[in-house]
């Protein structure tokens, strides 16, 4: 296997190149920051060459990545989610993997098939997998214990979650909210996991060029976010802890976001005690999504070679050790996978086991697509039940991402 099993192995390539320096752009994450510092300081020290790192906001960082990418002043290495990785395919934005470093056909040996593959156009290496996420359900051990439920025996159905979070969902005399039944703030996570469960992962054809999930399956999953999120039974509010923490304050009883959020409870909330399961489904059978960036490297690069070898570094066995160690990220090579060493705990091996029941992602786009469904998602928190016509909605909003797919493949 040509790819390089470790970081000492890349390093030895680098040792007759002329030291550069590199610049590399990603949105901004504390837990990942760190460990990417920590990679910099070592790759820094053992190649001699330097890298300069800028963590940007998320709200800010596609447009000052595309920006500067449209101008000639973009970073030699960029980081975006696989599903836009086409997108700057397509524009020529990214540069291809030297095939004496490494091929498609040894990326896709190496990597879990649904996390590379789309960095791969044309028998050509494009990317590598990073920040492999799944999404789980945290659980607050004694906020679910007080309303009746039990952690270690986690809602499975869509029904009995919707019970225990309505029942976890408290309100003082006046009718406030003084506890969520689920803190919705990374909603995201609630209406993608719940929109690939409800269709069976027929949420977009890319080869149709079509979003599938006005379907009687993607209905059933907007009712069940409906009855969750919106009226008088809602388990949510968006006037509840506005901008805050409620999970990792103890003021939510239930929480969907990805694995690597247990670096920042770790930080935030060391001694809240929580559960992690698979999220319930509509018949209690395991399932999730998955969902991955991908590293690329800027067309326009002076240092394509040297940039591409800082990337192979960032995504070596023993680095992909250290993001899931340190970043709670999952590992994105096969080989790791099941490797017990990388899941030591309880909440660990349920992490690791969710890789086995994931959805392919199917999303052509990034933001953009969230942007259309979140619309549904916000005039159902926003509305009272009775002023929207959720039907219509779902297939005006389905037709529009039906209309971006095609604007990006055509």
């Amino acid at each position: 296997m040509k790819h390089l099993a470790c970081a000492a192995l890349t390093l030895a390539l680098l040792s007759s190149a002329q030291a550069v320096t590199l610049t590399h752009w990603e949105h901004q994450y504390a837990p990942r920051a760190a460990v990417l510092k920590d990679m910099i300081a070592a790759y820094q020290k053992s190649s001699g060459d330097s890298v300069t790192f800028e963590a940007i906001p998320y709200d800010s960082y596609f447009d000052k990545l595309t920006t500067a990418l449209s101008s000639n002043n973009g970073p030699d290495i960029f980081k975006v989610p696989s599903t836009m990785s086409y997108q700057f395919i397509k524009a020529g934005l990214a540069a291809p993997a030297p095939t004496n470093l490494y091929t498609a056909a040894q990326a896709k040996k190496d990597y879990l098939t649904w996390a590379v593959n789309p960095a791969v156009q044309n028998n050509q290496l494009y990317g590598l997998p990073t920040d492999v996420q799944t999404v789980v359900m945290y659980i607050n051990n004694d906020l679910v214990k007080a309303c009746g439920g039990n952690a270690a025996q986690p809602p499975r159905t869509w029904a009995a979650f919707t019970k225990l979070a309505q029942a976890c969902t408290k309100r003082d005399a006046s009718g406030k909210m003084t506890q969520a039944g689920v803190d919705t703030r990374y909603k995201w996570a609630l209406f993608t996991t719940f929109l690939y469960q409800g269709t069976g992962g027929k949420v977009v054809s890319p080869a149709a060029k079509k979003a599938l999930w006005d379907s009687a399956g993607g209905m059933k999953s907007w009712n069940l976010m409906q009855t969750l999120f919106s009226g008088s039974q809602a388990v949510d509010l968006p006037t509840f802890m506005t901008g805050q923490f409620k999970f990792e304050l103890g003021k939510a009883a239930f929480y969907f976001n990805h694995p690597t959020t247990r670096s920042r409870l770790s930080d935030m909330s060391p001694d809240l005690k929580y559960t992690i399961a698979l999220p319930p489904s509509p018949d209690g059978k395991p399932s999730t999504i998955a969902s991955s960036w991908v590293y690329m490297v800027n067309a326009r690069s002076k240092n394509v070679d040297a940039a591409w070898k800082w990337i192979m570094y960032i995504s070596s066995e023993a680095s992909q050790r250290q993001w899931v160690k340190d970043g709670g990220d999952l590992p994105g090579l096969k080989k790791l996978v099941n490797d017990p060493a990388l899941f030591p705990d309880a909440n660990a091996k349920v992490v690791q086991q969710s890789l086995k029941y994931v959805y392919t992602p199917q999303e052509v786009g990034g933001d953009p697509v969230d942007a259309i469904r979140q619309e549904i998602w916000d005039k159902l928190v926003l509305t009272s039940d009775a002023k929207i016509d959720l039907a219509a909605l779902v297939k005006q909003q389905s037709g529009a991402e039906t209309q971006l797919i095609q604007s990006i493949l055509k």
